[in-house]
C-alpha cells in the first residue's frame, strides 16, 4: 500500500497523520505542555491488518509511558499476557499499559485484524485505569453500539474533521471516554432497579417499603429466599453499596423530604425514618450530605436542595 505521511501545524500542536490506502491513524503532540491534564490524546486510528510483521512486544518498546484501548471489529489479532495467549475476536477489546509485559500481533491463522484503536498519557488517572484492567482483567467484551464505542468513534471522527484543535478538547474527550469504559464494566451498579437481579428488586422493593421499621440482613435474605451471605455478596455486586449502606441511604433521603416539607423537630424525623435516636441521625446524615440537618433545614448550606439523590 502506499503511505502518505502529513505533518499539519494547527494552533498550538503538530499532528501527525499517516494515511494507509482507506485506513487512517492519527497523532497528537502538543507543542504546549500537557502535564496539567488529567489525561491526554496521543493517537486514534482504524486499521485492516493482514500483515505479519505486524507484532508488538511490549517489553521492548521504548516508547513514552501511555494507555492502549484496541476493539476488534472484525477478524481477530492475538495478545499475550500473563503467559496466556488470548484471541481477541469481534466485540472484544484488550487494554494494556505501554511499555509493559505483553505481545500483540497479527496471526496467519486469521483472515485478517480490523481494529479501532486509542492510545493517551494517563498523568491523574492511572488509579481509575488500573481499576479497570484489575475488574475487566485486561480484556473486555462490549457491543459495538456501546457508549464506549461511540465515545472512541466520537474521538476518531474529531481527528478526521480536524477539530480537536487543542489540548483542553483532546483530554476532556478522552477523559470521557475513561469514565465511560468505567461505566460500562461497573454498568450493573447503575442500572435501574428492575434490570438488576430479581432478588435484589425484591430487596429495593422491601427496603423503600418498610425503611422506617428495624430492618435486618436476615430479613431481606428470609424475603428474597437467600442465604444472608450469598444475598449480602449479590446486593453488594448489583448495587454498589450494602444493604445497611442503602438502607441509610434511603433513610436520609426520605429524612431530606421531611426537612422541607413539614417543621417536625430533627428529633422526631430521625425516628420516624428509622433511626432509633436525634444523635445518630445526625451523625449519619452530617457524613452522608457534608452537613447537619439543622443548617441544611435553614438553607445555610449549598446542599439545602429541595430533593436530594444520594448515589
Amino acid at each position: 500500500m502506499n503511505i502518505n505521511d502529513k505533518i499539519i501545524h494547527m494552533e498550538g500542536k503538530i499532528l501527525f497523520k499517516k494515511m494507509r490506502g482507506q485506513q487512517h491513524s492519527y497523532g497528537f503532540r502538543f507543542i504546549e505542555g500537557v502535564s496539567d491534564m488529567p489525561v491526554q490524546l496521543r493517537s486514534v486510528g482504524w486499521e485492516i491488518q493482514t500483515y505479519q510483521g505486524y507484532n508488538w512486544d511490549g517489553r521492548n518498546r521504548k516508547d513514552p509511558d501511555s494507555c492502549l484501548f484496541q476493539y476488534t471489529l472484525s477478524g481477530a489479532g492475538r495478545l499475550e499476557i500473563d503467559g496466556v495467549v488470548h484471541k481477541i475476536s469481534p466485540g472484544e477489546a484488550f487494554l494494556v499499559n505501554i511499555p509493559g509485559d505483553h505481545h500483540y500481533y497479527y496471526s496467519d491463522n486469521d483472515t485478517h485484524w480490523e481494529f479501532i484503536y486509542l492510545t493517551f498519557f494517563e498523568n491523574n488517572l492511572m488509579p481509575k485505569w488500573r481499576e479497570l484492567q484489575k475488574q475487566c482483567g485486561h480484556i473486555l467484551k462490549i457491543n459495538t453500539d456501546s457508549p464506549v464505542i461511540k465515545k472512541l468513534n466520537q474521538i476518531y471522527e474529531g481527528a478526521v474533521k480536524e477539530t480537536i484543535t487543542d489540548k483542553f478538547i483532546a483530554s476532556s474527550l478522552v477523559y470521557a471516554f475513561v469514565m465511560e469504559c468505567y461505566r460500562t464494566v461497573n454498568a450493573s451498579l447503575y442500572a435501574p432497579p428492575e434490570q438488576k437481579p430479581a432478588p435484589i428488586v425484591t430487596a429495593i422493593r422491601y427496603i423503600e417499603k418498610y425503611f422506617s421499621e428495624d430492618i435486618r440482613l436476615e430479613d431481606l435474605a428470609c424475603e428474597v429466599r437467600l442465604s444472608k451471605y450469598h444475598f449480602a455478596r449479590l446486593f453488594s455486586k448489583s448495587v454498589g453499596l450494602s444493604p445497611a449502606q442503602y438502607i441509610r441511604k434511603v433513610r436520609i433521603e426520605k429524612a431530606v423530604q421531611l426537612l422541607n416539607q413539614t417543621e417536625h423537630s430533627v428529633e422526631q424525623i430521625g425516628r420516624s425514618v428509622g433511626f432509633s435516636n436525634g444523635n445518630y441521625f445526625c451523625k449519619v446524615f452530617r457524613k452522608m450530605v457534608g452537613t447537619s440537618p439543622e443548617r441544611f433545614r435553614e438553607g445555610k448550606d449549598i446542599y439545602s436542595v429541595g430533593e436530594l439523590k444520594l448515589r
